[in-house]
């Protein structure tokens, strides 16, 4: 038989055949990020070029992995350096002349960056990337936590909320709910008195040391000041006269005060959960938070014992314009979930000279593969996906799948509910945050303290700091609706 250039006709068949299923695949296939593919000419560009050195400054996030430089400069042969610098040396320093291409930076400073601008609105090709596809994150972190101005300045590397961890076992025994609202989880606690395996257990352990005081104060009053289709905030949107000093926080404050009072101390939620994982409480407002001290396997034979939820509800809200108490409708959710309180972002510098570089890192980074791989232990789900494998971003790897299966659902849940709590995002909110910390704290500390009065000195003080920044500046961001 006959041959071309020496090739058999069979072989030519098959060749042709097959090189034109290469061109198929090459020229029809999408990238499909969230299984972890990526186009050739993505891969390719990605392989071949090679990203100019950045330099990124990791404000008040101490434990920021030099992994992450490591495997940068493995798959990228990129060269990242890291620099840091504390929340207090932000707070009193002059930082917007920072000589960095990348800001890692917790998202309770996102307007002070803006405002000094120290970082540019995120490259609208990084957000538009495939391997980043930001359709893919839960919603509260593609949206809420990173806009301001309604433009997206930063990428979310996840956070925290306060979720309320219970003793199954024991509220099954004897036939106690779980609570859905904060009068449920009193009445549970009454409850427990009369349940002999709880008798020897602390009936609840709440944070409140240092800024958990202000967090478990605005995770309590959430429910009660938050309502679909009613803008309420920590001010008066046409004055930034604060409203901290009305009816519904003094009523939370004064009930965090009698949860505090049945804690026996005052504990960080690192601690809180410490506690509860060694089963000395039944239940604990905290998130997930292991050190060594508790075993994996004490973990997988506890943990099954346990429960999680979101943080209790309320059926009543109080409308701050109006000055009332409402009913909540029947078909409403009760539950309000605090937002941003132990959360990261990344940004692109604004001085950077190699904005398309920085962006690419921050890609790289948030993917659905390194995400998982590289964040684990400095951040917290941020990524649908990451919520199946919840376990390892809490070093709870070996525990009960119907807790891990809880956890992952009130994450969910939270993520699916529009109503929610931020403070504002405001030029100056540490500032603010700072003085609610205290007086929580000092008003827990006093048994004779006094709501309305601590309240009032509080707002006094946010009076103080609305004047520092300018008010009128603080009143067109509190309407430009950042962070309500």
């Amino acid at each position: 038989m006959k041959t071309t250039f020496g090739i058999k006709p069979g072989t030519a068949i098959w060749l042709l055949f097959a090189a034109g299923a290469a061109i198929l695949a090459i020229a029809g296939c999408d990238a499909n990020t969230e299984s972890g593919f990526a186009t050739s000419e993505e891969t390719d560009d990605k392989v071949l070029y090679t990203p100019e050195p950045l330099k990124l400054l990791a404000i008040g996030v101490p434990d920021f992995d030099a992994e992450i430089s490591r495997q940068w400069a493995a798959e990228r042969d990129g060269d990242l350096k890291i620099e840091h610098l504390s929340l207090d040396e932000f707070d009193t320093s002059d930082a917007s002349q920072a000589d960095v291409d990348l800001i890692l930076h917790p998202s309770t400073i996102n307007a002070d960056l803006v405002s000094r601008g120290m970082v540019r609105v995120f490259p609208r090709d990084g957000l538009d990337d495939p391997e980043m596809n930001l359709s893919a994150f839960l919603l509260h972190f593609r949206k809420a936590l990173v806009r301001h101005d309604d433009k997206t300045w930063s990428v979310s590397l996840g956070g925290h909320q306060l979720r309320l961890f219970y003793r199954r076992d024991i509220l099954d025994a004897a036939q106690i709910a779980v609570p859905e609202t904060w009068e449920d989880l009193t009445l549970a606690i009454d409850k427990l008195n009369d349940v002999e395996s709880a008798r020897e257990l602390t009936p609840i352990v709440i944070p409140t040391a240092g800024e958990s005081a202000g967090q478990m104060f605005m995770a309590r009053v959430a429910c009660l000041i938050r309502d679909q289709g009613k803008l309420t905030s920590f001010f008066d949107r046409r004055t930034m006269e604060p409203t901290v000093a009305s009816a519904p926080f003094e009523t939370a404050l004064e009930e965090v005060k009698r949860l505090a009072e049945k804690t026996g101390g005052t504990f960080s939620v690192s601690e809180v959960f410490q506690k509860f994982a060694a089963g000395q409480a039944v239940f604990a407002i905290a998130w997930p938070s292991l050190d060594e001290s508790i075993d994996a396997d004490s973990i997988e034979k506890e943990s099954a014992k346990w429960g999680v939820v979101r943080l209790p509800g309320s059926p009543s809200f109080y409308d701050l314009k109006e000055s009332r108490w409402y009913k909540r409708s029947k078909d409403e959710d009760v539950k309000v979930d605090l937002l941003g309180i132990a959360a990261n972002n990344i940004s692109v510098a604004s001085g950077t000279s190699n904005a398309k570089d920085a962006a690419e890192f921050v890609v790289w980074l948030t993917s659905k593969r390194n995400s998982q791989k590289l964040l684990q232990s400095t951040s917290a789900p941020f990524r649908a996906i990451h919520l199946a494998r919840v376990g390892q971003w809490y070093s709870m790897e070996q525990a009960d799948r119907k807790l891990l299966d809880q956890l992952a659902d009130s994450i969910t849940e939270t993520h699916d509910s529009r109503i929610f709590l931020m403070f504002p995002q405001l030029p100056g909110k540490r500032q603010y945050l700072k003085i609610l910390d205290d007086a929580v704290a000092e008003f827990l500390a006093d048994q004779a303290g006094d709501a309305k009065a601590t309240l009032g000195r509080v707002a006094k003080e946010w009076e103080s700091v609305t004047e520092s920044h300018g008010r009128q500046s603080q009143i067109n961001e509190l309407r430009r609706g950042n962070g309500i």
